[in-house]
């Protein structure tokens, strides 16, 4: 039955592709592109998510963007395309800030096409990209572009005085990281043993996932890997990052700090970017959730 009903579903997908690197409009945006950025195929790809408005037709008024290969939903989609509805005037796209990450992440955005074409938005990304490259030299990826406009409106950037960017519920963008500790998207860095027993607490189900506050203890196993007096410095700034975050989750949500999630609360999406995949918790996790195949 269940292999039946997802059979079904998909019947109702339509799936279309977009030549992007064809487009003219394409093209030329890429000729504008700051000459240092090295985009390469991939980057192109990438900022190709920031062009809906010139490739897709101007009856197409929303999008959103996703890493497929990276995401878990646990809930409706349709809860999440009622998000549009939320955006102020000034809001043009809509992206959850990563703790773990420490930014904006791009492997989910909403996209509001129809204020964008208003808002001349492909001369923003370019401004965006140039202003990126000189302050970070990072300017190849749609994420960073994002950041750097977010950013720069925060800070009374050129385009506007509030930020273009709507930060999403927390709910919508949870990384099972343990960012208290380091390495914790490199699995190579830890002993085999370490891996086969390593977990992030807030798993509760393959369909439940909620967000995990630190403990006192986690704190102090997180400084594990500084060894030796000399780095004592070093342990004390970690302790005191992950401090923060534990104080960041235990905030409302809707008061001081919007991009905090509330301890416990249960995720709608799941972000399992790079490596992360490798941890062997996380590989069965994405087998349990393979779609069903007839026999």
């Amino acid at each position: 039955e269940t292999v039946d009903a997802a059979s079904s579903w998909l019947q109702q997908v339509v799936w279309e592709y977009v030549d992007f690197a064809s487009e003219p409009r394409f093209q030329e945006y890429i000729r504008r592109f700051p000459a240092a950025c090295d985009t390469g195929a991939l980057g192109r790809a990438l900022l190709a998510r920031l062009l809906g408005p010139e490739l897709l037709p101007a009856d197409v008024r929303h999008v959103i963007a996703l890493d497929v290969g990276d995401v878990l939903f646990l809930d409706d989609i349709r809860e999440l395309w009622a998000e549009f509805a939320a955006f102020e005037d000034h809001e043009l796209v809509a992206a959850a800030e990563v703790p773990a990450l420490h930014h904006v992440s791009g492997g989910l955005v909403l996209y509001d096409l129809a204020k964008m074409r208003m808002w001349n938005w492909t001369a923003m990304t370019l401004e965006a990209a140039k202003h990126s490259l000189e302050t970070t030299g990072d300017c190849i990826h749609d994420q960073s572009i994002l950041n750097s406009l977010h950013n720069r409106a925060l800070d009374g950037g050129k385009y506007q005085l509030r930020s273009p960017l709507r930060r999403l519920p927390c709910h919508w963008m949870l990384v099972p990281a343990l960012d208290w500790q380091l390495f914790w998207n490199n699995p190579e860095m830890f002993l085999p043993e370490m891996q086969l027993e390593r977990r992030y607490p807030g798993l509760v189900a393959f369909w439940h996932f909620q967000t995990y506050c630190p403990d006192g203890l986690d704190l102090l196993s997180g400084a594990s890997f500084f060894v030796g007096a000399a780095r004592d410095r070093n342990r004390q700034a970690a302790i005191a990052q992950a401090t923060r975050h534990q104080r960041c989750s235990k905030v409302a949500a809707a008061s001081i700090e919007p991009k905090c999630c509330l301890c416990g609360e249960k995720a709608s999406l799941v972000h399992i970017p790079g490596d992360m995949k490798q941890w062997p918790f996380l590989r069965s996790l994405l087998k349990q959730h393979l779609p069903p195949v007839a026999g």
